[in-house]
């Protein structure tokens, strides 16, 4: 949007005529192009507006520099004052603006660049792992077993590979509140707590991502003991920070924090017990884990008839 002083002459009565209708809800008294000595350009409009027994004298001025719409307002509550006095008009031909140049963003930052390639060499590095597991997952299997769905539940993926990704994320995320924790000042429990939290969820997180991944019929139980650890601990760990904000109060401890610790301790329920039920009751999770190389005959039978 250009700036009202380089709109021609054409455009600023145009303009003026618009602004005029826009509010034309109250007595207009007078309306005019006012042009100062420094190169300003207003839109200069006097309205009364009658309130109860009483009436207010409005004298404001319209501009647009940078972009943006700008108003200077006088209120004239006695009626023995002049509206369009000295001093008003002294105070508008003083103002000063500035042209402002704006930022020019691009589409791609520097962090956001780094962080897409970050990302990228991530995806690259599981997709690898993920076509060697298959690979070893292909040669351990019977290949007389025609099953289909056998077949492919004896494959590396399905919610077993997304767990084992959200193990890698979730990672991240504690070494991101590690390093958040550490910056806070003047809340040493609340810093120690969810260092400790996070760092055992970091723990469980990493051995995750090496358990997942081997086929022992021990597997999903380790998976589901490490879950319930990282409920257990979290639930902990999240209710001993409530209520020592209950007992201690301090001005950070607000409405919105107590909210954001219920979502917390929601999650550390609700994650871990949905990976629980998974690991338990999944056909992908029987076939891929429990049943050794000697049994996949019976299990091919088996399949057919669930």
């Amino acid at each position: 949007m250009q700036n009202l002083n380089q709109l021609p002459e054409a455009d600023l009565i145009a303009y003026k005529a618009q602004l005029v209708e826009a509010i034309n809800t109250y007595e207009i008294k007078k309306d005019e192009i006012v042009k100062t000595s420094n190169g300003n350009t207003y839109i200069h409009i006097i309205t009364e507006i009658q309130k109860e027994n009483n009436s207010l004298d409005m004298s404001v001025y319209y501009t647009i520099m940078n972009g943006r719409l700008l108003t200077i307002s006088f209120r004239y509550f006695n009626k023995s004052e002049q509206v369009e006095n000295e001093q008003e008009k002294d105070i508008i031909q003083k103002i000063e603006f500035y042209d402002v140049e704006r930022p020019q963003y691009t589409i791609l930052s520097e962090t956001y660049k780094l962080t897409m390639i970050f990302m990228f060499i991530i995806f690259i590095i599981l997709s690898i792992i993920v076509f060697f597991i298959r690979k070893k997952d292909k040669k351990l299997f019977n290949n007389s077993i025609q099953d289909r769905q056998l077949k492919q539940y004896n494959k590396f993926g399905g919610l077993i590979l997304f767990f084992w990704s959200l193990c890698f994320y979730q990672l991240l995320l504690r070494v991101i509140d590690i390093d958040n924790a550490s910056k806070i000042a003047n809340m040493e429990f609340y810093t120690t707590a969810v260092t400790i939290q996070s760092t055992i969820l970091a723990l469980i997180a990493m051995y995750q991502i090496y358990i997942t991944v081997r086929r022992k019929q021990n597997t999903p139980k380790k998976i589901i003991v490490s879950n319930i650890i990282f409920g257990v601990s979290g639930i902990i760990i999240t209710i001993a920070r409530i209520i020592y904000a209950k007992i201690v109060p301090l001005e950070i401890y607000t409405q919105e924090y107590f909210e954001q610790e219920n979502s917390v301790l929601l999650f550390n329920i609700i994650y871990p017990l949905i990976w629980i039920l998974y690991f338990i009751f999944s056909k992908r999770v029987q076939v891929y884990y429990y049943l050794p190389e000697r049994r996949k005959k019976k299990i091919a039978k088996d399949t057919k008839s669930v």
